[in-house]
């Protein structure tokens, strides 16, 4: 959805407006039958299929140096279910990239964007590179890792919090 019509006025989303009624915004896994004010239910997927199948074409790209066929078949499973064309012929490298992107556009907002730019070493520089309502993100080296709760380090004095908590 670019836009949208109220009392024939229309109005185009935008990423960057500050304005809340120009955010582009949508609810993933709703449950309109919950209980619950959220309508997330009981429930909270751990772990989807299209997730094993994005791990498991990434893992099978890195193990081999080169996408091999069963890399393609798991990603390319995953995209032809969202109605994407398959993709080939890519790579090392694209290949990668490809599963990345795949994995963000998939898996939003389900909690594995930030895990996945730790991981890959591109927190830091996604930080950085989000703007948008003007929000000039503040990024420190020590985000990368959370701080040891407090609870844990009082039952073990052994453990030494993360540098910057």
């Amino acid at each position: 959805m670019t836009s949208y019509v109220f009392n024939n006025v229309t109005t185009t989303l935008s990423i960057s407006d500050a304005d809340p009624a120009k955010a582009i915004s949508f609810q993933k896994l709703w449950d309109r039958s919950a209980k619950t004010n959220g309508g997330e239910g009981t429930s909270r997927v751990a772990l989807r299929y299209a997730d094993v199948l994005l791990i498991y074409a990434e893992a099978a790209n890195e193990a081999n140096g080169v996408p091999t066929e069963d890399a393609y078949t798991a990603l390319n499973k995953v995209r032809f279910r969202a109605g994407l064309n398959k993709l080939e012929g890519l790579t090392y490298e694209a290949f990668r990239e490809a599963v990345w992107l795949e994995r963000r556009l998939e898996l939003t907002f389900e909690n594995c964007r930030r895990f996945d730019l730790v991981r890959t070493g591109k927190l830091e520089a996604a930080v950085k590179a989000e703007n948008s309502f003007n929000r000039n993100a503040q990024f420190e080296s020590y985000h990368t890792l959370f701080p040891i709760p407090v609870s844990d380090m009082d039952a073990n004095p052994l453990l030494e919090q993360n540098d910057g908590y």
